[in-house]
C-alpha cells in the first residue's frame, strides 16, 4: 500500500467511525466532569479525623475488671473508645454487634451502638442541633452508598436539613464512610447512569460490557486512524480556521485521550463481573482468661503522669493475648487536621505491649504484629514475605476510601504478589490486593484521576488543569462534528 492509499484508506476510517466516536466522547467525557463536579460541590465534612481522648490512669485499671465482672468469653476486637458519655470499652463480638461498658461505672450501655454512630455523625458533619430524621443500619451496597465506598456494615443517619444531608458511620474504628445529599446523589446518580452504566450492569452485565467495548473500540480507532493520516499527510498551509486547528490540536488532545482511553479500558475489564465486597475483615474470634486470675497490671502505674490516646486487647504470636498501648505523638491538644492524614504525619508514639494474663511488657513491635495477622489472614509462612513497610498517608496502592491509617503493608512473594494491609492496632485486615490489581490501580490512579498531580498539587489544582484539558477535547471533537457535518452535505 502506497502513502496515498494509506492516506486515503485512514482518512475513509476516520470520517466512517466520527460519528459514534464523538457520542462516546461527548458521552464519557460530559459524564466524567459529573465527578469532578460532585466533588467540588457535594457536601464537605466538618472534620476528618475521629475524636479525641486521652484515657486516665483509673480508666485504664477499670478494663479488666469490666472483662472479669460481665463474663466476657471472646470477642473479635477490644478497645477503648470515646463516646458521648466518657471513654467506653467497646467489645466486637461480631460485624454487627458491638458492645459499650462505661469506664466510670463499669455498667453496660444498652444499645449504644446505634447511639454511637449518632453522635459520630454530628461530631463529623458539625450538625450538633440539627434533628435527626432517620437511623437505619446499611449492610449492602447501593446507588447511594456505592462499593468504592469499602465499609459495611455502616450506619446511614439523615437530619433533617433541606438537603436531606447524610452520613455513612462506621462505629468499629470512628469513620465517616460517607457523606451525601440531595444534590450529590442526583450528581452521583448521572455519573453512574452515563459514565459507569451501573443501572445495565445490574441486568445485563455481558451486555453493558459490550456496549461499552463497542463505544470505546470506536474511540480508538478514531484516534489511532486520525493520527495515521495526521502523519502521513505532507505539511501544507490549510485555509479553513476549523480544520487548521483541529490538526494543530491533534497531538495535544491525543495524549490525554489515549490515556483516558487505556486505562478506562484496563478498569472496565478487571471489574467486570467480579463481586465487588469490602475487603476490610476483622481479626478471629478471641478467647478471653477470667480476668480474676490475671497477675494484676502493675504496669498501669507507669502512665500516671502519661496521656495514654489508645488502649486494644489483641492477640499476638503464639495466641499471646496482649494489650497495645498507644501514646500520643506530641500534645493531645495538637489535634490532628485534614492534611496530616494525607501527608503521613505521625500521630501516636511507637505502641508498647503488655502479656494480658502476665501483665509482663512484651518486647513486640506493630511491625511484628502486622506479619503475625498477615500471615494468619493469607495462610501463608514467614518465607513467603517479601517485605513489610509502614503506610502512614495515601496513594494510588493504598486509596483514601480505605479510611484508616496508619497500616502496614505486607508484600508476599507467591504467584499473585499478594499484598495485604494490616491495621496493628486492631488487627483488622484493612485492604488487600494483588499484581494485577496493585498495577491496574495505578495506572487508573494515574492516567484516569491524575492522581499524582493532586498528591504534588493539591485536589483543586488538579481538577482546574483537568477541566481545562477536557474542555480542549471537548472543544476539538465539536470542530470535528463540524467538519463531518460539512462532508455529509456536500454533493
Amino acid at each position: 500500500m502506497n502513502r496515498s492509499q494509506w492516506i486515503s484508506k485512514s482518512r475513509g476510517l476516520h470520517r466512517f467511525i466520527g460519528w459514534a466516536a464523538a457520542g462516546a466522547l461527548f458521552l464519557f467525557i460530559c459524564s466524567g466532569l459529573m465527578h469532578i463536579l460532585m466533588v467540588w460541590t457535594g457536601p464537605q465534612a466538618a472534620k476528618f479525623f475521629g475524636p479525641q481522648s486521652t484515657i486516665e490512669i483509673d480508666e485504664l485499671g477499670r478494663v479488666p475488671a469490666i472483662l472479669s465482672t460481665q463474663h466476657l468469653s471472646q470477642a473479635q476486637l477490644i478497645q477503648v473508645v470515646p463516646t458521648a458519655q466518657g471513654n467506653a470499652l467497646q467489645v466486637t463480638e461480631s460485624s454487627k454487634s458491638r458492645r459499650y461498658f462505661s469506664l466510670q461505672t463499669g455498667k453496660e450501655w444498652p444499645n449504644c451502638d446505634e447511639q454511637q454512630a449518632r453522635w459520630l455523625a454530628r461530631y463529623f458533619t458539625g450538625l450538633e442541633q440539627v434533628p435527626i430524621q432517620s437511623v437505619t443500619l446499611q449492610e449492602n451496597f447501593d446507588n447511594q452508598y456505592p462499593w468504592v465506598n469499602r465499609l459495611l456494615p455502616v450506619y446511614r443517619i439523615t437530619f433533617e436539613t433541606p438537603d436531606q444531608r447524610t452520613a455513612y458511620i462506621y462505629t468499629e474504628f470512628a469513620a465517616l464512610a460517607g457523606l451525601t445529599n440531595n444534590w450529590k446523589n442526583t450528581v452521583q446518580g448521572l455519573f453512574q447512569t452515563f459514565h459507569t452504566w451501573q443501572w445495565l450492569e445490574e441486568i445485563a452485565e455481558p451486555v453493558r460490557l459490550a456496549l461499552m467495548l463497542t463505544l470505546l473500540g470506536a474511540l480508538g480507532v478514531m484516534i489511532l486512524s486520525g493520527f495515521s493520516f495526521r502523519f502521513a499527510l505532507p505539511s501544507r498551509r490549510i485555509p479553513q480556521t476549523g480544520r487548521r486547528w483541529h490538526r494543530r490540536l491533534s497531538l495535544w488532545v491525543m495524549i490525554p485521550l489515549v490515556a483516558f482511553l487505556i486505562s478506562g479500558i484496563w478498569h472496565l475489564l478487571t471489574y467486570s463481573g467480579n463481586e465487588r465486597q469490602q475487603a476490610l475483615q476483622l481479626p478471629d474470634v478471641i478467647s478471653l482468661p477470667k480476668m480474676g486470675e490475671v497477675a494484676r497490671a502493675e504496669w498501669l502505674q507507669d502512665y500516671q503522669q502519661q496521656p495514654v490516646q489508645a488502649i486494644t486487647l489483641l492477640q499476638g504470636p503464639d495466641n499471646q493475648l496482649l494489650y497495645r498501648i498507644a501514646l500520643p505523638e506530641g500534645s493531645m491538644e495538637q489535634h490532628v487536621g485534614h492534611h496530616q492524614r494525607f501527608d503521613g504525619q505521625s500521630t501516636e508514639q511507637p505502641a508498647r505491649y503488655y502479656d494480658v494474663v502476665s501483665a509482663q511488657p512484651v518486647s513486640l513491635t506493630d511491625s511484628e504484629i502486622a506479619r503475625f495477622w498477615a500471615k494468619r489472614y493469607s495462610g501463608l509462612n514467614d518465607s513467603d514475605i517479601d517485605t513489610i513497610q509502614r503506610i502512614s498517608h495515601f496513594s494510588p496502592e493504598y486509596d483514601f476510601r480505605n479510611k484508616r491509617l496508619p497500616v502496614w503493608q505486607v508484600n508476599f512473594n507467591d504467584d499473585s504478589k499478594t499484598s495485604l494491609f494490616i491495621d496493628a492496632a486492631s488487627g483488622l485486615l484493612v485492604d488487600r490486593s494483588d499484581a494485577n490489581q496493585g498495577l491496574e490501580g495505578n495506572i487508573f490512579s494515574t492516567l484516569h484521576k491524575w492522581a499524582q498531580l493532586g498528591h504534588l498539587w493539591g485536589q483543586g489544582p488538579r481538577d482546574a488543569l483537568m477541566l481545562c484539558v477536557v474542555l480542549i477535547i471537548l472543544g476539538f471533537a465539536i470542530v470535528g462534528i463540524r467538519m463531518l457535518r460539512r462532508r455529509s452535505n456536500s454533493p
